[in-house]
């Protein structure tokens, strides 16, 4: 509604044929229009991003996590990583896409299908970076395993973020008598965590002093 009312307030043409000067039965206005406006908008993006990529041949890495959302449905957010021309490093968050469960086998299936609609190849991938889970991460079965056979050059990185976060919730979520300490999100879900960055940025001189601990004590 707010980017009608921006194109409205913009266009002079536009604004003659929309939202109250448009028949009543064609304001654009309902919520099944809004959904598959703002459809349409996230596919042209996305298909724009993806354009770009092919056209100037970049290898890419392939950044993903799983989560679920309000209705409880499990969801993969896709995001692409790559150095452009003048030697930027660019991420461009691509969609999310609705999974069946987040087994590495399915997460699998919804790559493939994805790389197939937009017209993608696994051999444009140079890298892999998720989250320590074992449906990531298995040495096996796991998505990394999954994708290096079909492409033996797709380097998998566990993501850094991740490894912090693990870390912080061993180390600073436990102890007796303290007064202020990082509040303990879970170990792989990302939805509690705008409580442990407020406490981090509290802490930030703890953090750092913990940190450099484990650097030079710690024997992993």
């Amino acid at each position: 509604m707010e980017l009608l009312k921006f194109i409205s307030n913009h266009n002079d043409d536009i604004k003659k044929v929309m939202l109250g000067n448009a028949l009543k039965n064609h304001q654009m206005t309902a919520s099944k229009i809004q959904r598959q406006l703002t459809s349409v908008c996230a596919h042209l993006t996305t298909k724009k991003i993806i354009a770009k990529i092919v056209r100037d041949k970049q290898p890419f890495s392939l950044l993903i996590d799983e989560s679920h959302d309000v209705a409880v449905k499990e969801q993969m957010a896709i995001v692409f990583r790559y150095v452009d021309k003048i030697s930027c490093v660019i991420e461009c968050f691509i969609g999310i896409v609705h999974i069946k469960n987040t087994s590495a086998k399915s997460l699998k299936i919804a790559i493939d299908v994805f790389f197939v609609k937009y017209g993608l190849s696994l051999t444009s991938l140079w890298g892999q970076g998720y989250d320590g889970a074992s449906n990531m991460r298995g040495e096996f079965n796991g998505l990394k395993t999954l994708m290096l056979r079909e492409n033996k050059f797709v380097f998998y990185i566990h993501c850094f973020s991740h490894q912090l976060q693990l870390t912080l919730v061993k180390v600073m979520g436990r102890g007796l008598n303290q007064e202020c300490i990082i509040k303990q999100p879970g170990d792989t879900r990302w939805g509690s965590h705008i409580g442990t960055i407020h406490s981090v940025i509290n802490l930030f001189s703890s953090v750092v002093g913990v940190l450099r601990v484990i650097e030079i004590e710690g024997d992993d």
